[in-house]
């Protein structure tokens, strides 16, 4: 079963390269599309670094952040902000 976190890198993955699926073989020639198992864990290695300390804490920072405005200073309905 994967985790959200392990969807989102997967789809980093596949954003950097179309062919992060695709298997290819350490004797394939060059030209063939896909990864080599090698080639594969290194690229999620470093999208999951990426996510670790870029992505992470900002997604953390907007599920404990609440939108609401603090007790007295809402204002009702037809009400502006002197400038």
């Amino acid at each position: 079963m994967s985790t959200q976190r392990d969807q989102i890198i997967r789809e980093m993955c596949l954003s950097y390269r179309n062919d992060y699926d695709l298997k290819k073989l350490p004797t394939d020639p060059p030209w063939v599309l896909g990864l080599t198992d090698q080639d594969r864990l290194g690229l999620w290695k470093t999208m999951e670094s990426i996510y670790d300390t870029e992505i992470a804490p900002k997604i953390q920072n907007e599920t404990t952040t609440t939108r609401k405005p603090k007790k007295g200073h809402q204002r009702k309905m037809g009400q502006h902000r002197r400038r």
